[in-house]
């Protein structure tokens, strides 16, 4: 009892030793679950929705888990609908068929490689050229690629990608931006400078180049619109300083078949067509993608945050479960069936990236209180980085004494936690947010740290 008292006391010593740096007017909101006893730990208007952030994508990566299945493999298929004759020339186009897969030589992944075994297949064959065009349909869901719920200033950038049915590369191309002397024009290059797409870069706006004394790091922001023509930067750099870095592409369709046809040419495979977009056909099968274990994506997204493998799971459990209803009520369906209550949740977009996403700490520690127990479970668990360690949380909830893997979540004015915590041999679930607050960052966490370890060590003081 003297223990109880002495938690609950430190914890009002924090909040009010905070409150005159930005706290109080904080949203807060917690969940903490004993599932080994089936007992709730500690609820502070668990039943509030809140914004997630990141950790929204415990909810994609565990439907994905239990729709497509772990060890299951997303598959690209390429075909043609000509034939190849005694020179080996391929007399007809190449079509190569998106089916969600995020991971299309993507960077993260050691074994998401496509090019190189399609250029083999194509070589296994005999084929020494193409009389036909490189066809790269996207048709596998018609929805829109980049969500009108997400900030313009994310939208440009990696972690701001659209969905577009068929991935390349992350979705991103490199820009190098190079400033000179003060008062100079910057210049600027991509990666792949020989694929001119129409979205290159017509005109780039640097505001001001500044002399190193003044400012001696760069603050650039850029701007693009799906599908558009043209990037926009604004901000300073210091002279004689270049500054790189992945920029969304606003037409990854049209870049996959232009790179796919550079790519065959540069390995000895002659193509007279173009490389467009268009519609699947062919019965003759060149080759098969098959993506890394699904497994290893969800791990990917959780680890990393990825927000681009994210909202291609979200999109890929309705296609999978070869529903005609929208992402966000395929989902609703799935949980309602789990027992998981999602009607009240907001779901923008399966990654977490939109502002006005919400959904509660109860209807989160739902989905955990699932997954522990699911086939899948194991796989959900070892997705989550372990804090202290790994991912997103190597710096947080560092204590020997418990064992942590979560997923956190992080915007302007948002820091959230979910996960679980294995402690004296039994296992709890726990979901906290805070929102619009206007002290540290570090400070939320800190106290957030405290509030779940402290909770939980009181509870077992309890047993």
């Amino acid at each position: 009892m003297l223990k109880r008292f002495y938690v609950i006391l430190l914890f009002f010593i924090c909040f009010l030793g905070l409150s005159g740096q930005g706290w109080y007017d904080a949203d807060v909101a917690y969940l903490i679950y004993d599932i080994d006893s089936s007992h709730t730990v500690a609820d502070y208007r668990g039943d509030i929705k809140m914004t997630p952030a990141s950790v929204l994508k415990l909810l994609t990566t565990a439907s994905a888990l239990e729709v497509v299945g772990a060890e299951n493999r997303i598959v690209t298929a390429v075909t043609t609908d000509g034939f190849v004759d005694d020179s080996g020339v391929l007399n007809g186009n190449i079509y190569i068929r998106g089916a969600f897969d995020p991971t299309v030589e993507s960077a993260y992944l050691s074994d998401a490689s496509f090019f190189a075994p399609l250029i083999n297949a194509l070589k296994g064959k005999g084929i020494k050229a193409v009389n036909g065009d490189v066809v790269v349909d996207a048709s596998f869901v018609r929805r829109q690629a980049v969500n009108d719920k997400w900030v313009l200033e994310d939208i440009a950038t990696y972690y701001g990608v659209g969905c577009f049915g068929i991935s390349v590369c992350d979705n991103v191309r490199k820009i190098k931006v190079k400033s000179g002397k003060e008062g100079q024009k910057v210049s600027f290059s991509f990666d792949y400078p020989e694929i001119c797409l129409p979205q290159v870069i017509d005109r780039i706006h640097v505001m001001k180049t500044k002399k190193r004394s003044e400012q001696t790091s760069n603050d650039i922001h850029f701007y693009v619109m799906p599908y558009g023509n043209e990037v926009l930067a604004e901000g300073t750099m210091a002279e004689n300083s270049t500054y790189t870095e992945p920029l969304a592409l606003t037409d990854p369709v049209r870049f996959f078949s232009l790179l796919l046809k550079r790519q065959l040419i540069l390995n000895g495979i002659a193509v007279s067509g173009d490389a467009r977009e268009g519609v699947f056909g062919g019965d003759t099968v060149l080759y098969s993608h098959n993506s890394p274990m699904l497994f290893n994506i969800v791990r990917e997204t959780n680890f990393r945050s990825n927000n681009h493998y994210a909202q291609h799971l979200f999109n890929l459990v309705t296609k999978t479960k070869g529903s005609t209803n929208s992402p966000q009520d395929t989902i609703r369906d799935l949980w309602k069936a789990r027992n998981v209550d999602l009607s009240t949740a907001i779901l923008y977009d399966g990654n977490g990236l939109s502002p006005m996403d919400a959904i509660s700490p109860r209807q989160v520690v739902g989905i955990l209180n699932y997954m522990w127990h699911s086939d899948n479970g194991y796989y959900f668990f070892y997705s989550l980085p372990q804090c202290g360690r790994d991912g997103t949380v190597a710096n947080v909830f560092n204590t020997s004494a418990m064992y942590i893997r979560a997923k956190s979540g992080s915007m302007s004015g948002v820091q959230s936690y979910a996960g679980y915590v294995v402690s004296q041999e039994r296992c709890y679930s726990f979901c906290i947010f805070v929102n619009k607050f206007s002290c540290s960052r570090q400070l939320v966490r800190s106290l957030i740290e405290q509030t779940i370890t402290n909770a939980i060590c009181d509870y077992e003081q309890t047993l």
